[in-house]
C-alpha cells in the first residue's frame, strides 16, 4: 500500500523540483497532479464501495518508467538538450501520463457501468 504512495510522492517531488529550473515542465507537473488526484478519487470511490483498487496495468507502469527515464535524462543532459529537448521529453511524458489516465478512467467507468470488477482484475 505504501509503495505506490511513495512512488507518486517521489514523482511529484521531482516534477516540482525540476519546475524551478525548467519552466517548460510546469504543464507536466500540472498534468501529473491532476492525474494523481483523479486516480486517488477513483481509488477512494472503490474503497468506499468495499472493493480493492485496481492493480497496476501496463500503461501505468509504462508512463511511470518513461517519467523516471525522462527525468533522469533531463537531469543528466539538460545542458546538451537545451530548452527544446527538455520540452520534447516533457511532451512525451505528459502524453503517456494522459494516456494512462484515460485508460484507467475507461477501466473504472466500465467497472461502474457493468459492475464487473472480477472481469477487470
Amino acid at each position: 500500500v505504501l509503495d505506490p504512495i511513495a512512488d507518486k510522492l517521489t514523482q511529484i517531488s521531482l516534477a516540482i523540483f525540476l519546475c524551478y529550473t525548467f519552466i517548460a515542465l510546469v504543464p507536466l507537473m500540472i498534468i501529473l497532479l491532476v492525474k494523481e488526484l483523479i486516480m486517488l478519487m477513483m481509488g477512494l470511490r472503490l474503497l468506499k464501495a468495499g472493493l480493492p483498487p485496481f492493480s497496476a496495468r501496463w500503461w501505468g507502469k509504462l508512463s511511470t518508467s518513461v517519467f523516471y527515464a525522462g527525468v533522469l535524462i533531463i537531469m543528466a543532459f539538460s545542458p546538451k538538450l537545451g530548452q527544446t529537448g527538455v520540452t520534447v521529453i516533457s511532451v512525451i511524458i505528459s502524453s503517456l501520463l494522459l494516456y494512462s489516465l484515460i485508460r484507467y478512467f475507461m477501466l473504472f467507468s466500465r467497472y461502474i457501468k457493468e459492475g464487473a470488477y472480477e472481469q477487470l482484475s
